[in-house]
């Protein structure tokens, strides 16, 4: 009925708040391993939250990862306001880079936890650290954060924080965003690689990993 139709309606925006909250949440522990003098973290796993979002949900899911990246400067990390913009952008451009990828590539790899999927993540995952790290820190020169000379040591740490966190939370997040998906869904039935308890513990196992 019209409850029902609510709630449905209501779970997508539910979501997206969860993910910007475990995204800001990230961004704080990723704030402890920002030890170069421009600030740039040696992991950034908030990316792989984002990156999950752009897979599963398209490119029309980047107005929820600007959220999630503007409350994480607003309250965890801030930045000068001139680096602001660049950081959105940087973060939303490289998510849809990735994401674009993978989606034409192997676009059952956002379902599928196999070798293939594994790999076609991984490369997007590069793909979206490589264009990360150019537009972020080049935004950090034009506001002054870095210099010239230090913008490729920058970018590797930049491109290093953003390829871990594809690797160590996109895959969690993508179970975890598949897990009600899959109940009900008959084709997502046949992929499944182990019982309820197994794939508990993969998620625990690798969020206790971090």
């Amino acid at each position: 009925g019209y409850t029902r139709a609510v709630i449905a309606s209501a779970k997508p925006v539910l979501v997206s708040l969860v993910m910007i909250a475990a995204y800001v949440a990230l961004a704080k522990v990723a704030m402890l391993f920002s030890g170069s003098e421009s600030g740039v973290s040696l992991i950034w796993p908030s990316t792989g939250i984002l990156y999950a979002g752009m897979l599963k949900f398209g490119w029309r899911w980047w107005p929820v990862a600007a959220l999630a990246v503007l409350a994480s400067h607003l309250l965890v990390a801030p930045v000068p306001l001139t680096f602001l913009p660049w950081s959105i952008f940087g973060n939303v451009m490289s998510g849809m880079v990735g994401s674009i990828f993978v989606r034409r590539v192997y676009p059952s790899a956002v379902d599928r936890f196999d070798i293939a999927a594994g790999a076609s993540l991984l490369s997007g995952g590069a793909l979206l650290a490589a264009t990360g790290a150019l537009l972020g820190c080049t935004g950090m020169v034009v506001a002054g954060m870095s210099r010239v000379d230090s913008m490729a040591f920058d970018a590797l740490r930049w491109a290093a924080g953003d390829l871990f966190g594809t690797i160590a939370i996109t895959p969690t997040t993508l179970m975890i965003l598949n897990a009600r998906q899959e109940e009900r869904t008959p084709r997502l039935q046949n992929l499944r690689y182990g019982g309820k308890v197994e794939r508990s513990l993969w998620v625990v196992l690798m969020v206790a990993a971090l």
